[in-house]
């Protein structure tokens, strides 16, 4: 019999905190709704832009 799936919640809250830290040092310095930064790498652009900015949570768009 398979043994059922179960999620590592502890686990997944530190990769979530860890990649939202990698993204901070990304993101504008500017934490207002419509700050963009645009990086280069490689010959391919990349622009992200905050869309939401609240106490919790950012939401970004990156092109």
């Amino acid at each position: 019999m398979k043994q059922r799936y179960t999620p590592d919640f502890p686990e997944m809250m530190r990769l979530c905190e860890t990649n939202f830290a990698q993204l901070r040092r990304l993101l504008p310095r500017d934490d207002q709704v419509g700050a963009s930064v645009i990086y280069q790498v490689s010959g391919a652009r990349y622009q992200l832009t905050i869309q939401e900015s609240t106490r919790y949570t950012t939401l970004v768009e990156i092109r």
